[in-house]
């Protein structure tokens, strides 16, 4: 039977709620939870336009498989065969590649395959027979069978729920920062898992090795010839965040240092603006900035935002300092007193994720920034400065 109509509104609804073409079209959330009887009904459908059942010579079972390069729509049936208490499973076909066609050249997609097992099969057949009231070519094929077993021990639906089998759990420990990747879809969510990525010193519980890491770094200082060397470091993950941030704090005040922070942490900040203690941390590096971006329109006064450009940067300045010599043959490697340190500037490949190394980075960038700055004003003023215009002497 074949139906034909002409309304232009149904087939704007149709293009708009289930796309078009055959990598275009997907089955939107709200048709997902229509009754079970329409459900099959659409199953059914795509099986007869689209799906094919297929015959195992050896044993003679029967399975119903449907091919596509749609990944999404394949995954959007499997969904409604999921609701139904129907187990599928998909793969990858073939990947993509040009093939030769009537002496054309052309490109095929990837491809996915969707199979539903032999007791899958046989229950979803059993279910699209009793709405149907014509005769199915396609389900006559299916050897239907009562006593078929489902032996798929990789996926089972009881009761109103799904389990999947666990694979593989692969365990590695880690220190570093945890960068929160942005997808399409804004979420957290992978195929049939809830999942998160993030893992930020913020959060009092961890199940990382992550730590807080600060460096003091004494600078230039007329009269002492020991300077431009790391001084004191604080790297650890007391029971709390904000028991971290006190210690920072007081270290700051010991020392009189400034702190250049990672400001994608929103803790930091406001534990110190509550504690009238902001003044410790470093304004934001705006003329790094400029110089990593040249259209940066980064503005949030204090602090610093962690990108691979900025950190490839931090990392160049770091190279540079430690291949500096604070006297002649002996560069300033030699006066890194912290073996942890070492450790991870040795085990750093640019991707990988070391608390301390970006630590490290924010206080060269920090050097960088307070460098660049004194030398512009001093610069600009010299340039409005005459002959005798400045006293002889100071106080």
């Amino acid at each position: 039977m074949e139906v034909n109509f002409t309304s232009k509104e149904v087939c704007n609804w149709l293009t708009n709620t289930f796309g078009k073409y055959a990598y275009g079209k997907h089955i939107p959330d709200n048709i997902k939870r229509i009754s079970d009887r329409y459900k099959l009904q659409l199953i059914h459908g795509y099986l007869d336009s689209d799906g094919a059942v297929c015959i195992n010579n050896k044993n003679k079972s029967t399975t119903i498989e449907f091919v596509s390069i749609n990944l999404g729509l394949l995954e959007d049936i499997q969904d409604m065969c999921f609701a139904l208490n129907i187990v599928g499973g998909i793969t990858k076909l073939r990947d993509a590649k040009q093939a030769k066609l009537l002496g054309r050249t052309i490109n095929q997609k990837e491809t996915y395959h969707l199979r539903l097992s032999y007791s899958n099969s046989c229950a979803l057949s059993k279910m699209l027979l009793g709405i149907i009231d014509f005769s199915d070519e396609k389900l006559q094929r299916i050897n239907i069978s009562d006593n078929i077993r489902n032996t798929n021990k990789n996926c089972m639906c009881i009761g109103d729920y799904i389990y999947f089998k666990i694979k593989e759990i692969k365990q590695s420990l880690y220190t570093g920062i945890v960068y929160n990747f942005e997808c399409a879809t804004h979420t957290f969510m992978c195929r049939n898992i809830l999942t998160h990525n993030c893992d930020p010193y913020d959060h009092d519980d961890s199940f990382t090795n992550s730590l807080g890491s600060t460096f003091i770094y004494k600078r230039y200082k007329a009269g002492e010839a020991w300077n431009d060397v790391i001084v004191a470091e604080y790297s650890g993950r007391p029971d709390t965040a904000e028991e971290y941030y006190e210690n920072v704090r007081k270290l700051l005040v010991f020392y009189n240092a400034k702190l250049l922070f990672e400001n994608e942490r929103k803790g930091i900040y406001p534990y110190f603006t509550n504690k009238h203690c902001d003044y410790l941390l470093a304004d934001q590096p705006d003329k790094i900035i400029s110089e990593v971006f040249k259209d940066s329109k980064v503005q949030r006064r204090k602090g610093c935002h962690m990108t691979k450009s900025i950190r490839q940067y931090g990392e160049g300045l770091i190279k540079e300092w430690l291949e500096e010599e604070y006297e002649p043959g002996h560069p300033n490697l030699e006066r890194i007193y912290s073996e942890p340190l070492l450790e991870e500037l040795i085990m750093n490949n640019g991707v990988r994720n070391v608390d301390r190394v970006i630590a490290l980075c924010m206080v060269m960038i920090y050097r960088e920034e307070l460098y660049q700055v004194r030398v512009k004003d001093a610069k600009e003023q010299n340039k409005k400065v005459e002959l005798f215009d400045m006293p002889l002497f100071s106080a």
